[in-house]
């Protein structure tokens, strides 16, 4: 999906911040775990392997005084890509991952940066707080399993 300039509220109750700590990173796994049907032992090793990656800023997502979500950006040639954005099941549908985003956007689209997001298309819940926040559908792909 790729955003589309409109006008984004801004609010100070949740708060976006770089991911450094060992709390973070495992805030980060259970999220995978919880929202994207990953094991443990692969958000773990996903983890390791994207952690380090220079083009990508991990920022997790606080409401309420704890970890509630995280988004990962990677941001090149003037692009900035949105990926693994999840909000722990629980705390989903108070407006969190709303506000989270538009804090993100903002910041990107201050950058100067064209934004997209990627996103399962079959998640209609994620379709709608996305398109709500001004992204638009331009490109599809299935996705399949390989059964050797």
């Amino acid at each position: 999906m790729k955003w589309e300039k409109t006008e984004l509220s801004e609010n100070s109750s949740v708060t976006v911040r770089p991911s450094y700590s060992d709390e973070d990173l495992e805030a980060e796994i259970q999220l995978d775990v919880q929202c994207f049907g990953l094991n443990e032992k692969e958000a773990r090793q996903y983890k390791q392997e994207t952690k380090d990656l220079d083009t990508d800023l991990r920022l997790i997502i606080e409401a309420e005084g704890r970890i509630a979500g995280k988004i990962r950006l990677s941001e090149m040639n003037g692009e900035s890509w949105i990926y693994g954005f999840s909000i722990f099941p629980e705390l989903q549908g108070k407006g969190i991952g709303r506000k989270a985003l538009s804090k993100v956007v903002k910041m990107e689209d201050e950058k100067g940066l064209t934004i997209f997001l990627e996103v399962e298309a079959k998640n209609a819940h994620a379709l709608k707080l996305y398109e709500s926040c001004g992204f638009i559908s331009y490109h599809s792909q299935d996705y399949y399993k390989v059964n050797l």
